[in-house]
């Protein structure tokens, strides 16, 4: 099995990593209305058997240890999984694991700081609250996944900055990880 994290990155481009399923691009930067750091990660796994999992953490800003809590939350869903490697019928009952491991973890720790965790094909903190889904349909069906995430990427950090035309536009860390299977191009 293989783990990858990127916490608190400050991305100024979308990064392609391939991996045996297919191809995954990820963007992960704080919110551009505020000096402070990024309180989201990703989680990417590769199971021994082929699978792939992709995981975005939101630790809730102004908490104490909200960057932390993302990272908590991470590390407990990628254990699980590694305990399950190689079981591929237990691959949900790990994340479902993983993810109560992470909150156990958490109200453990007892500061209050909470997170929120995705896990899916197409895992964001930050694109759904500043844009509407017929738009980033519209932009990820179309083009290459680069481009495609580049795309989405101005387009949130723009509505962040100054909401348009009765839109909503929700400053906060923006953290996107988009998935195609084997067959897209890597560009």
């Amino acid at each position: 099995m293989e783990i990858r994290y990127n916490l608190w990155s400050e991305m100024s481009e979308p990064e392609v990593i391939a991996l045996p399923s297919g191809m995954v691009c990820i963007y992960s930067s704080p919110r551009p209305t505020e000096d402070r750091p990024n309180e989201d990660g990703v989680m990417l796994v590769t199971t021994r058997d082929g699978r792939t999992v992709l995981a975005v953490a939101d630790g809730a800003g102004g908490h104490r240890e909200s960057q932390r809590t993302a990272s908590l939350a991470l590390r407990a869903l990628g254990r699980e999984l590694e305990r399950a490697d190689g079981e591929g019928d237990r691959l949900r009952d790990a994340i479902l694991d993983g993810i109560e491991a992470g909150n156990r973890v958490l109200l453990r720790r007892g500061s209050g700081a909470p997170t929120t965790i995705a896990v899916a094909q197409i895992a964001s903190d930050g694109l759904f609250d500043n844009l509407q889904l017929d738009e980033i349909v519209d932009t990820v069906r179309i083009r290459p996944p680069r481009q495609a995430m580049s795309t989405l990427v101005e387009a949130c950090r723009q509505r962040m900055r100054a909401p348009q035309g009765g839109l909503a536009g929700n400053p906060d860390d923006l953290t996107v990880v988009l998935y195609r299977g084997v067959r897209s191009t890597l560009s």
